[in-house]
């Protein structure tokens, strides 16, 4: 069911389908043991099997209606994103040049306090980088080792510790150089904010997303919101940005 960006909620997750470009299609194949690895997590195929998933190459994250964020690796060479100098952190509406004719699967938070929250955070972070005078990169720093070693990235255990991490950016001031996955940015936002309403447990968030450890792949996320989010979220439609 076709989605307008004038219909997206705070929250909602935005998985981009590849195109043709060659680095498009190396994230791609880059994802294949991502998404076996989470596979053998969640033990159900997710829509489409791998070839769907894989092919989902990008994250972002709707703050309001045609209001979207994301770390974003539109233009970036292969050397750029590996070493951490991609195009940075980008906000604006679906008829954006580096959005245009792509299109998106859109899957809404069915907590109607998490999605918000989860955007608020995004919010969070996108105003103390403007006003810090600061940055914030594309990454795909260790992304061999990710890829080999399934290596999640830190583990936030409470809400304090997002808020220790927040502060140390903070601190940083016009030195702040905030480096996120795209897809490594929603799930901060979204552990950040389940943390902070308590929307946690066993069988809860936590165990939805990856066990609170935030770095996750496209596909990978793509896996678990499909199969083991289906008690937190739901595929609201394809968006096309034209």
């Amino acid at each position: 069911m076709p989605i307008l960006g004038k219909q997206l909620k705070a929250g909602d997750i935005l998985f981009k389908h590849a195109d043709k470009s060659a680095i498009s299609q190396q994230i791609a194949k880059g994802q294949s043991p991502h998404y076996d690895h989470a596979l053998w997590a969640v033990n159900v195929v997710p829509f489409g099997g791998k070839d769907f998933a894989t092919g989902l190459t990008h994250v972002a994250m709707a703050v309001g209606p045609d209001d979207v964020m994301e770390f974003d690796e539109g233009g970036a060479s292969l050397f750029q994103i590996i070493f951490q100098k991609g195009y940075g952190f980008v906000r604006g509406g679906m008829k954006l040049d580096s959005r245009k004719g792509f299109r998106y699967e859109v899957y809404r938070s069915n907590n109607e306090e998490l999605g918000p929250a989860a955007g608020d955070k995004a919010e969070l972070l996108w105003d103390t980088v403007q006003q810090s005078g600061g940055s914030a990169s594309y990454s795909v720093g260790k992304m061999l080792g990710t890829a080999l070693l399934h290596w999640k990235g830190k583990k936030y255990k409470t809400v304090e510790d997002f808020e220790e991490q927040f502060d140390a950016w903070v601190k940083e001031g016009s030195d702040m150089n905030i480096r996120f996955f795209c897809s490594h940015f929603v799930t901060f936002c979204y552990h950040w904010a389940a943390k902070d309403i308590g929307h946690t447990g066993v069988f809860g968030f936590d165990y939805t997303i990856g066990a609170n450890k935030v770095k996750i792949s496209p596909a990978e996320l793509y896996v678990r919101v499909d199969q083991m989010g289906l008690s937190h979220f739901q595929h609201k439609g394809t968006l096309y940005a034209h």
